[in-house]
């Protein structure tokens, strides 16, 4: 599960994993009770999203600098998840 923390500027982020990786992404908005619900609810719509296998990093961070990493990432799973080949034969 993860989290909305604050930055000791004050400012919010996400905290969460996703493909075996430690996500932070900062925002903008300031600490306030009414960002940190805002934010609460999105970190609910993606981690449902990343339940269900339709998370799409870039949709929710497209300018975040750790979006080259996701994608590498999500490439290596696919490999794994989809093989058609046995290994052992």
């Amino acid at each position: 599960m993860g989290n909305i923390r604050a930055q000791p500027s004050g400012k919010l982020y996400f905290d969460f994993r996703y493909l075996g990786k430690r996500c932070r992404e900062i925002t903008a908005l300031p600490d306030t009770a009414m960002n940190r619900k805002l934010l609460t609810q999105t970190l609910k719509k993606i981690e449902a999203e990343i339940l269900t296998g339709q998370f799409d990093y870039a949709k929710y961070f497209p300018t975040s600098t750790f979006l080259k990493t996701i994608k590498l990432q999500e490439v290596r799973v696919n490999r794994g998840a989809y093989s058609d080949t046995d290994p052992l034969s």
